[in-house]
Protein backbone atom coordinates (compact mmCIF):
# COMPACT_ATOMS: atom_id res chain seq x y z
CA UNK A 1 0.00 0.00 0.00
CA UNK A 2 1.35 3.30 -1.09
CA UNK A 3 2.07 6.15 1.28
CA UNK A 4 0.06 7.94 -0.39
CA UNK A 5 -3.29 5.82 0.52
CA UNK A 6 -1.78 5.80 3.83
CA UNK A 7 -1.96 9.34 4.62
CA UNK A 8 -5.21 9.08 3.14
CA UNK A 9 -6.76 6.38 5.32
CA UNK A 10 -5.76 8.60 8.56
CA UNK A 11 -8.93 10.45 7.85
CA UNK A 12 -11.69 8.65 10.15
CA UNK A 13 -15.24 9.72 8.62
CA UNK A 14 -18.42 9.29 10.52
CA UNK A 15 -20.05 8.39 7.20
CA UNK A 16 -24.18 9.37 7.20
CA UNK A 17 -26.33 7.92 4.96
CA UNK A 18 -29.44 10.10 4.25
CA UNK A 19 -32.60 9.36 4.98
CA UNK A 20 -34.06 10.73 2.55
CA UNK A 21 -33.67 11.67 -1.46
CA UNK A 22 -32.43 14.91 -0.06
CA UNK A 23 -28.21 15.06 0.06
CA UNK A 24 -26.86 16.20 4.19
CA UNK A 25 -24.29 18.39 4.55
CA UNK A 26 -22.20 15.70 5.94
CA UNK A 27 -22.88 13.30 3.02
CA UNK A 28 -21.69 16.63 0.38
CA UNK A 29 -18.42 17.04 2.68
CA UNK A 30 -17.61 13.05 2.71
CA UNK A 31 -18.23 12.64 -1.18
CA UNK A 32 -15.96 15.86 -1.99
CA UNK A 33 -12.99 14.60 0.47
CA UNK A 34 -12.97 10.98 -1.82
CA UNK A 35 -13.30 12.90 -4.79
CA UNK A 36 -12.26 16.47 -5.05
CA UNK A 37 -9.71 17.14 -7.25
CA UNK A 38 -7.77 19.56 -5.25
CA UNK A 39 -7.51 17.72 -2.59
CA UNK A 40 -6.52 14.23 -4.69
CA UNK A 41 -3.48 16.94 -6.39
CA UNK A 42 -2.49 18.17 -2.98
CA UNK A 43 -2.34 14.09 -1.42
CA UNK A 44 0.12 13.77 -4.48
CA UNK A 45 2.00 17.11 -3.12
CA UNK A 46 2.44 15.32 0.47
CA UNK A 47 3.37 11.94 -1.64
CA UNK A 48 6.45 13.99 -3.69
CA UNK A 49 7.42 15.48 -0.22
CA UNK A 50 7.77 11.89 0.90
CA UNK A 51 9.70 10.73 -1.94
CA UNK A 52 12.28 14.40 -1.11
CA UNK A 53 13.15 12.96 1.89
CA UNK A 54 14.22 9.56 0.61
CA UNK A 55 16.25 11.69 -1.81
CA UNK A 56 18.09 13.25 0.45
CA UNK A 57 18.73 10.44 2.64
CA UNK A 58 20.30 9.21 -0.49
CA UNK A 59 23.23 11.11 -0.35
CA UNK A 60 24.30 8.55 2.63
CA UNK A 61 24.09 5.34 1.01
CA UNK A 62 26.84 3.24 0.15
CA UNK A 63 28.42 3.35 -3.21
CA UNK A 64 29.91 0.80 -4.96
CA UNK A 65 32.40 1.54 -7.55
CA UNK A 66 34.08 -0.98 -10.36
CA UNK A 67 36.65 -0.72 -13.35
CA UNK A 68 38.74 -2.88 -15.57
CA UNK A 69 41.08 -1.38 -17.89
CA UNK A 70 43.25 -3.48 -20.44
CA UNK A 71 46.38 -1.69 -21.97
CA UNK A 72 48.91 -2.49 -24.53
CA UNK A 73 52.16 -1.38 -25.51
CA UNK A 74 55.04 -2.08 -28.26
CA UNK A 75 58.20 0.16 -27.64
CA UNK A 76 60.25 0.68 -30.87
CA UNK A 77 63.82 -0.46 -28.73
CA UNK A 78 63.93 -3.40 -26.77
CA UNK A 79 62.96 -4.05 -23.54
CA UNK A 80 63.81 -6.68 -20.86
CA UNK A 81 61.84 -8.51 -18.39
CA UNK A 82 62.76 -9.91 -15.39
CA UNK A 83 63.70 -13.36 -16.59
CA UNK A 84 66.46 -11.66 -19.27
CA UNK A 85 64.15 -12.12 -22.30
CA UNK A 86 64.03 -9.15 -24.78
CA UNK A 87 60.14 -8.15 -25.19
CA UNK A 88 59.47 -5.36 -27.01
CA UNK A 89 56.03 -5.54 -26.78
CA UNK A 90 54.08 -5.41 -23.21
CA UNK A 91 50.44 -5.84 -21.82
CA UNK A 92 48.74 -4.69 -18.60
CA UNK A 93 45.35 -5.39 -17.06
CA UNK A 94 44.21 -3.70 -14.18
CA UNK A 95 40.84 -3.49 -12.24
CA UNK A 96 39.17 -3.19 -8.24
CA UNK A 97 36.10 -2.90 -6.54
CA UNK A 98 35.58 -0.43 -4.02
CA UNK A 99 32.61 1.01 -1.68
CA UNK A 100 32.37 4.58 -0.66
CA UNK A 101 30.26 5.82 1.57
CA UNK A 102 29.91 10.01 3.10
CA UNK A 103 28.42 10.38 7.14
CA UNK A 104 26.65 12.76 8.67
CA UNK A 105 29.68 14.27 10.12
CA UNK A 106 31.09 15.00 6.86
CA UNK A 107 33.17 11.74 6.74
CA UNK A 108 33.97 9.84 3.81
CA UNK A 109 35.08 6.30 4.30
CA UNK A 110 36.19 4.34 1.23
CA UNK A 111 36.97 0.47 0.91
CA UNK A 112 38.71 -0.62 -1.95
CA UNK A 113 40.78 -4.05 -3.46
CA UNK A 114 42.54 -3.39 -6.77
CA UNK A 115 44.58 -6.24 -9.18
CA UNK A 116 46.92 -5.35 -11.84
CA UNK A 117 49.05 -7.96 -14.05
CA UNK A 118 51.82 -7.00 -16.38
CA UNK A 119 53.24 -9.32 -18.75
CA UNK A 120 56.27 -7.38 -18.54
CA UNK A 121 56.67 -8.69 -14.86
CA UNK A 122 54.56 -11.93 -15.49
CA UNK A 123 52.56 -11.26 -11.44
CA UNK A 124 49.55 -10.26 -10.11
CA UNK A 125 49.90 -7.08 -7.33
CA UNK A 126 46.83 -6.98 -5.05
CA UNK A 127 46.17 -3.90 -2.81
CA UNK A 128 43.50 -4.25 -0.15
CA UNK A 129 43.34 -0.23 0.46
CA UNK A 130 40.84 1.85 3.60
CA UNK A 131 40.66 5.39 3.32
CA UNK A 132 39.20 8.22 5.59
CA UNK A 133 38.69 12.37 4.86
CA UNK A 134 37.76 13.92 7.03
CA UNK A 135 36.91 18.24 7.29
CA UNK A 136 37.60 19.57 10.69
CA UNK A 137 36.10 22.91 10.02
CA UNK A 138 34.11 23.38 7.15
CA UNK A 139 32.12 21.12 6.07
CA UNK A 140 31.93 18.89 9.57
CA UNK A 141 29.31 18.19 11.62
CA UNK A 142 25.88 17.21 11.49
CA UNK A 143 24.60 20.68 10.97
CA UNK A 144 26.19 20.94 7.75
CA UNK A 145 25.80 17.52 6.25
CA UNK A 146 22.02 16.87 7.53
CA UNK A 147 20.82 20.16 6.20
CA UNK A 148 19.38 18.93 2.89
CA UNK A 149 17.88 15.92 5.07
CA UNK A 150 16.39 18.54 7.54
CA UNK A 151 15.15 20.80 5.06
CA UNK A 152 13.29 17.70 3.30
CA UNK A 153 11.80 16.43 6.48
CA UNK A 154 10.47 20.51 7.22
CA UNK A 155 9.16 20.69 3.67
CA UNK A 156 7.07 17.46 4.13
CA UNK A 157 6.02 18.64 7.34
CA UNK A 158 4.72 21.80 5.44
CA UNK A 159 2.99 19.59 2.80
CA UNK A 160 0.76 17.30 5.30
CA UNK A 161 -0.23 20.76 6.96
CA UNK A 162 -0.78 21.87 3.45
CA UNK A 163 -2.63 19.37 2.83
CA UNK A 164 -4.90 19.99 6.17
CA UNK A 165 -5.39 23.24 4.95
CA UNK A 166 -6.63 22.19 1.78
CA UNK A 167 -9.42 19.94 3.54
CA UNK A 168 -10.59 22.52 5.66
CA UNK A 169 -10.49 24.63 2.87
CA UNK A 170 -12.89 22.18 0.82
CA UNK A 171 -15.23 21.76 3.82
CA UNK A 172 -15.32 25.70 4.26
CA UNK A 173 -16.42 25.40 0.54
CA UNK A 174 -18.64 22.58 0.01
CA UNK A 175 -20.67 23.93 2.99
CA UNK A 176 -20.86 27.44 1.62
CA UNK A 177 -21.38 25.90 -1.77
CA UNK A 178 -24.50 23.84 0.13
CA UNK A 179 -25.52 26.68 2.03
CA UNK A 180 -26.26 28.71 -1.40
CA UNK A 181 -27.96 25.81 -2.64
CA UNK A 182 -30.07 25.48 0.34
CA UNK A 183 -31.26 29.34 0.32
CA UNK A 184 -32.17 29.27 -3.51
CA UNK A 185 -33.97 26.34 -2.65
CA UNK A 186 -35.63 27.74 0.16
CA UNK A 187 -36.66 30.86 -1.94
CA UNK A 188 -38.48 28.62 -4.68
CA UNK A 189 -40.48 27.32 -1.90
CA UNK A 190 -40.82 30.95 -0.72
CA UNK A 191 -41.60 31.97 -4.39
CA UNK A 192 -43.97 28.51 -5.02
CA UNK A 193 -45.78 29.71 -1.74
CA UNK A 194 -46.55 33.32 -2.91
CA UNK A 195 -47.40 32.61 -6.19
CA UNK A 196 -50.46 30.29 -4.41
CA UNK A 197 -51.05 33.14 -2.74
CA UNK A 198 -51.45 35.74 -6.24
CA UNK A 199 -53.25 32.60 -7.88
CA UNK A 200 -55.45 32.79 -5.25
CA UNK A 201 -55.48 36.66 -5.40
CA UNK A 202 -56.39 36.19 -8.99
CA UNK A 203 -59.10 33.77 -8.51
CA UNK A 204 -60.47 35.95 -5.47
CA UNK A 205 -60.72 38.90 -7.45
CA UNK A 206 -61.98 37.48 -10.58
CA UNK A 207 -65.24 36.46 -8.28
CA UNK A 208 -65.52 40.12 -6.65
CA UNK A 209 -65.77 41.99 -10.65
CA UNK A 210 -68.34 38.94 -11.65
CA UNK A 211 -69.90 40.12 -8.48
CA UNK A 212 -69.45 43.57 -9.30
CA UNK A 213 -67.03 44.14 -6.31
CA UNK A 214 -63.64 44.59 -8.25
CA UNK A 215 -62.96 46.43 -11.41
CA UNK A 216 -61.01 45.43 -14.00
CA UNK A 217 -57.88 47.11 -13.44
CA UNK A 218 -57.71 45.34 -9.95
CA UNK A 219 -58.18 42.10 -11.82
CA UNK A 220 -55.11 42.97 -14.45
CA UNK A 221 -52.79 44.00 -11.54
CA UNK A 222 -53.71 40.44 -9.78
CA UNK A 223 -52.87 38.42 -13.11
CA UNK A 224 -49.72 41.52 -13.68
CA UNK A 225 -48.51 40.13 -9.93
CA UNK A 226 -48.93 35.97 -10.89
CA UNK A 227 -47.05 36.57 -13.93
CA UNK A 228 -44.38 38.32 -11.83
CA UNK A 229 -43.97 35.14 -9.74
CA UNK A 230 -43.97 32.83 -12.44
CA UNK A 231 -41.37 34.45 -14.14
CA UNK A 232 -39.33 34.89 -10.82
CA UNK A 233 -39.53 31.12 -10.40
CA UNK A 234 -38.08 30.47 -14.04
CA UNK A 235 -34.63 32.70 -12.95
CA UNK A 236 -34.50 31.14 -9.37
CA UNK A 237 -34.75 27.38 -11.20
CA UNK A 238 -32.05 28.63 -13.34
CA UNK A 239 -29.85 30.04 -10.10
CA UNK A 240 -30.13 26.24 -8.11
CA UNK A 241 -29.07 24.14 -11.35
CA UNK A 242 -25.99 26.79 -10.99
CA UNK A 243 -25.79 26.75 -7.47
CA UNK A 244 -25.84 22.59 -7.78
CA UNK A 245 -23.38 22.49 -10.23
CA UNK A 246 -20.76 24.68 -7.99
CA UNK A 247 -21.16 21.87 -5.30
CA UNK A 248 -21.09 19.31 -7.87
CA UNK A 249 -17.89 20.29 -8.54
CA UNK A 250 -16.61 20.55 -5.19
CA UNK A 251 -17.44 17.01 -5.24
CA UNK A 252 -15.24 16.39 -8.32
CA UNK A 253 -18.67 15.29 -10.22
CA UNK A 254 -19.53 15.95 -13.56
CA UNK A 255 -22.87 18.06 -14.40
CA UNK A 256 -23.09 16.23 -16.87
CA UNK A 257 -23.36 12.92 -15.80
CA UNK A 258 -25.59 14.19 -12.57
CA UNK A 259 -29.07 15.85 -11.82
CA UNK A 260 -29.65 18.99 -9.79
CA UNK A 261 -29.12 18.15 -5.96
CA UNK A 262 -31.80 18.74 -3.80
CA UNK A 263 -30.48 19.76 0.15
CA UNK A 264 -31.57 19.96 3.13
CA UNK A 265 -33.06 22.92 4.13
CA UNK A 266 -31.44 25.58 6.36
CA UNK A 267 -31.81 24.75 10.37
CA UNK A 268 -31.96 27.70 13.10
CA UNK A 269 -28.58 28.37 14.35
CA UNK A 270 -27.88 30.14 17.54
CA UNK A 271 -24.32 29.87 18.39
CA UNK A 272 -22.15 30.69 21.17
CA UNK A 273 -20.26 33.67 20.24
CA UNK A 274 -17.05 33.14 22.32
CA UNK A 275 -14.73 35.73 24.20
CA UNK A 276 -11.99 36.91 22.09
CA UNK A 277 -9.42 36.86 24.60
CA UNK A 278 -10.04 33.59 25.64
CA UNK A 279 -10.25 32.55 22.21
CA UNK A 280 -7.38 34.30 20.52
CA UNK A 281 -4.49 31.74 21.60
CA UNK A 282 -6.75 28.65 20.15
CA UNK A 283 -6.83 30.18 17.16
CA UNK A 284 -3.10 31.27 17.01
CA UNK A 285 -2.04 28.01 17.86
CA UNK A 286 -3.73 26.33 15.20
CA UNK A 287 -3.22 27.97 12.32
CA UNK A 288 -1.81 26.54 9.57
CA UNK A 289 -0.09 29.37 7.85
CA UNK A 290 1.28 30.40 11.22
CA UNK A 291 2.74 27.01 11.49
CA UNK A 292 4.36 26.71 7.36
CA UNK A 293 5.47 30.16 8.39
CA UNK A 294 7.66 28.92 11.74
CA UNK A 295 8.44 25.68 9.61
CA UNK A 296 10.35 28.13 6.79
CA UNK A 297 11.75 30.09 9.92
CA UNK A 298 13.58 26.76 11.24
CA UNK A 299 14.77 26.27 7.53
CA UNK A 300 15.97 29.26 7.52
CA UNK A 301 17.72 29.37 10.79
CA UNK A 302 19.45 26.15 9.52
CA UNK A 303 20.78 27.96 6.67
CA UNK A 304 22.07 30.56 8.65
CA UNK A 305 24.06 28.06 10.94
CA UNK A 306 25.43 26.40 7.89
CA UNK A 307 26.58 29.88 6.29
CA UNK A 308 28.48 30.64 9.58
CA UNK A 309 30.03 27.21 9.65
CA UNK A 310 30.85 27.79 5.91
CA UNK A 311 32.71 31.30 6.97
CA UNK A 312 35.49 28.88 8.97
CA UNK A 313 38.77 27.58 6.60
CA UNK A 314 38.50 24.33 4.73
CA UNK A 315 40.80 22.05 7.15
CA UNK A 316 40.79 18.27 5.88
CA UNK A 317 42.42 15.30 7.11
CA UNK A 318 43.60 12.27 5.07
CA UNK A 319 44.21 8.81 6.31
CA UNK A 320 44.77 5.83 3.88
CA UNK A 321 46.43 2.38 4.38
CA UNK A 322 47.28 -0.33 2.21
CA UNK A 323 48.15 -3.80 2.43
CA UNK A 324 49.88 -5.40 -0.32
CA UNK A 325 50.52 -8.43 -2.14
CA UNK A 326 52.31 -9.92 -4.77
CA UNK A 327 52.08 -13.75 -6.88
CA UNK A 328 51.74 -14.92 -10.02
CA UNK A 329 48.02 -16.76 -8.68
CA UNK A 330 45.46 -13.93 -7.56
CA UNK A 331 44.59 -15.85 -4.30
CA UNK A 332 48.22 -16.16 -3.76
CA UNK A 333 48.17 -12.46 -4.19
CA UNK A 334 45.29 -11.81 -2.06
CA UNK A 335 47.15 -14.14 1.05
CA UNK A 336 50.45 -12.79 0.61
CA UNK A 337 48.41 -8.99 1.58
CA UNK A 338 46.67 -10.43 3.91
CA UNK A 339 49.83 -11.63 5.47
CA UNK A 340 51.14 -8.26 5.21
CA UNK A 341 54.18 -8.66 2.96
CA UNK A 342 53.74 -5.51 2.17
CA UNK A 343 51.75 -1.91 2.94
CA UNK A 344 51.21 1.26 2.01
CA UNK A 345 50.09 3.96 4.41
CA UNK A 346 50.20 7.87 4.39
CA UNK A 347 48.57 10.48 6.66
CA UNK A 348 48.37 14.43 5.29
CA UNK A 349 46.49 17.82 6.92
CA UNK A 350 45.21 20.56 3.56
CA UNK A 351 44.22 23.88 4.16
CA UNK A 352 41.80 25.62 1.34
CA UNK A 353 40.66 29.49 2.39
CA UNK A 354 39.53 31.79 -0.37
CA UNK A 355 40.88 34.81 -0.07
CA UNK A 356 38.67 37.55 1.77
CA UNK A 357 36.17 34.80 2.14
CA UNK A 358 33.46 36.60 -0.08
CA UNK A 359 31.37 34.44 -0.91
CA UNK A 360 30.85 32.74 2.05
CA UNK A 361 29.96 36.04 3.27
CA UNK A 362 27.31 36.36 1.50
CA UNK A 363 25.81 33.68 1.96
CA UNK A 364 25.67 34.41 5.56
CA UNK A 365 24.10 37.88 4.79
CA UNK A 366 21.68 36.06 2.76
CA UNK A 367 20.56 33.69 5.42
CA UNK A 368 20.53 36.51 7.74
CA UNK A 369 17.98 38.70 5.93
CA UNK A 370 15.88 35.44 4.56
CA UNK A 371 15.54 34.48 8.55
CA UNK A 372 14.85 38.57 9.19
CA UNK A 373 12.15 38.26 6.36
CA UNK A 374 10.66 35.33 7.65
CA UNK A 375 10.38 36.72 11.13
CA UNK A 376 8.36 39.56 9.45
CA UNK A 377 5.94 37.27 7.73
CA UNK A 378 5.54 35.80 11.07
CA UNK A 379 4.52 39.12 12.82
CA UNK A 380 2.59 40.13 10.06
CA UNK A 381 0.24 36.56 10.11
CA UNK A 382 -0.09 36.66 13.65
CA UNK A 383 -1.65 40.16 13.37
CA UNK A 384 -3.34 39.17 10.87
CA UNK A 385 -4.86 36.12 12.59
CA UNK A 386 -5.82 38.94 15.20
CA UNK A 387 -7.39 40.98 12.89
CA UNK A 388 -9.11 38.29 11.33
CA UNK A 389 -10.60 36.93 14.54
CA UNK A 390 -11.90 40.22 15.44
CA UNK A 391 -13.63 40.70 12.48
CA UNK A 392 -15.29 36.90 12.04
CA UNK A 393 -17.17 37.35 15.97
CA UNK A 394 -18.15 40.96 14.76
CA UNK A 395 -19.86 39.23 11.92
CA UNK A 396 -20.82 36.82 13.99
CA UNK A 397 -22.54 39.31 16.49
CA UNK A 398 -23.85 41.27 13.92
CA UNK A 399 -25.43 38.63 11.93
CA UNK A 400 -26.99 37.07 15.06
CA UNK A 401 -28.51 40.70 15.61
CA UNK A 402 -29.74 40.75 12.25
CA UNK A 403 -31.59 37.79 11.78
CA UNK A 404 -33.25 37.66 15.34
CA UNK A 405 -34.86 41.47 13.84
CA UNK A 406 -34.95 39.52 10.37
CA UNK A 407 -37.15 36.83 12.29
CA UNK A 408 -39.78 40.22 14.28
CA UNK A 409 -39.86 41.97 10.54
CA UNK A 410 -40.95 38.21 9.01
CA UNK A 411 -43.63 37.75 11.89
CA UNK A 412 -44.82 41.72 11.44
CA UNK A 413 -45.18 41.34 8.09
CA UNK A 414 -47.15 38.05 7.90
CA UNK A 415 -49.88 40.33 10.30
CA UNK A 416 -50.18 43.07 8.06
CA UNK A 417 -50.97 40.88 4.61
CA UNK A 418 -53.23 38.98 6.57
CA UNK A 419 -54.50 41.96 7.80
CA UNK A 420 -54.68 44.04 4.29
CA UNK A 421 -56.03 41.12 3.10
CA UNK A 422 -58.95 41.28 5.16
CA UNK A 423 -59.55 44.83 4.97
CA UNK A 424 -59.97 44.46 1.29
CA UNK A 425 -62.62 41.50 1.75
CA UNK A 426 -64.39 43.71 3.46
CA UNK A 427 -64.02 45.90 1.17
CA UNK A 428 -62.48 48.76 3.43
CA UNK A 429 -59.26 48.37 1.59
CA UNK A 430 -57.54 48.41 -2.02
CA UNK A 431 -56.38 45.85 -3.92
CA UNK A 432 -53.12 47.66 -4.46
CA UNK A 433 -52.42 47.40 -1.27
CA UNK A 434 -52.79 43.80 -0.77
CA UNK A 435 -50.39 43.40 -3.23
CA UNK A 436 -47.75 45.93 -1.59
CA UNK A 437 -48.43 43.86 1.67
CA UNK A 438 -47.68 40.62 -0.11
CA UNK A 439 -44.48 41.72 -1.35
CA UNK A 440 -43.39 43.12 1.96
CA UNK A 441 -43.80 39.84 3.51
CA UNK A 442 -42.19 37.86 0.74
CA UNK A 443 -39.07 40.62 1.11
CA UNK A 444 -38.98 39.84 4.70
CA UNK A 445 -38.98 36.26 4.64
CA UNK A 446 -36.31 36.68 1.62
CA UNK A 447 -33.96 38.58 4.02
CA UNK A 448 -34.59 36.09 6.95
CA UNK A 449 -33.20 33.58 4.44
CA UNK A 450 -30.53 35.52 3.67
CA UNK A 451 -29.59 37.05 7.28
CA UNK A 452 -29.50 32.75 8.33
CA UNK A 453 -27.65 31.74 5.68
CA UNK A 454 -25.11 35.05 6.95
CA UNK A 455 -25.26 33.50 10.46
CA UNK A 456 -24.38 29.73 9.25
CA UNK A 457 -21.22 31.43 7.49
CA UNK A 458 -19.79 33.15 10.10
CA UNK A 459 -20.06 30.52 12.70
CA UNK A 460 -18.83 28.36 9.40
CA UNK A 461 -15.42 30.64 9.47
CA UNK A 462 -15.13 31.11 13.38
CA UNK A 463 -15.59 26.89 13.09
CA UNK A 464 -12.93 27.25 10.91
CA UNK A 465 -10.45 28.91 12.45
CA UNK A 466 -10.33 27.09 15.50
CA UNK A 467 -10.08 23.92 13.57
CA UNK A 468 -13.56 23.12 14.78
CA UNK A 469 -14.66 21.80 11.46
CA UNK A 470 -12.78 18.69 11.67
CA UNK A 471 -14.58 17.18 15.10
CA UNK A 472 -17.73 18.96 13.58
CA UNK A 473 -17.44 16.52 10.47
CA UNK A 474 -16.33 13.04 12.21
CA UNK A 475 -12.35 14.44 10.89
CA UNK A 476 -10.00 12.54 13.35
CA UNK A 477 -5.74 12.53 12.11
CA UNK A 478 -3.63 10.30 13.36
CA UNK A 479 -0.90 11.96 15.61
CA UNK A 480 1.57 8.44 14.13
CA UNK A 481 1.30 10.19 10.69
CA UNK A 482 3.25 13.42 11.59
CA UNK A 483 6.30 13.74 10.01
Amino acid sequence: MSRCLLLFLCLSLSILKGQGVSLSLDSAVREALIANFDIRASLLSTEQSLIGIEQAESAFDWELSADLNYRERLSPGSNTDQSGNSSPSSETINGGLGLRKRTSLGTRVGLSTGNSYSSFSEDIATDLSLSINQPLLSGAGKTVNLANVFRRRVQSESALLEYRQAVLNLIEDVSLAYWDLALVQEERSLLASSLEVADSLVSETERRRELGLATDIEVLRAQVSQSERREALLNIDRGIEAASDRLLLLQGKSAIDFPVQQVDAMSAISPEVPVLANWMPRVRETDFDLRILQNNFRIDEREREVAERNLLPEVGLTLRGSVLGRSEDISDAYEDALSRSGYNWSAGVSLSMPWGRRAEKADLRNAQIALRRNELRREERVVGIQLEARRVLRDLKTGLAALELAETQVELNRRLFEQERARYRAGTEAFRDVLEAQRTWDNAELSRLRRLRDVHRADLIRARLDHELFSRFGIVWDADQQL
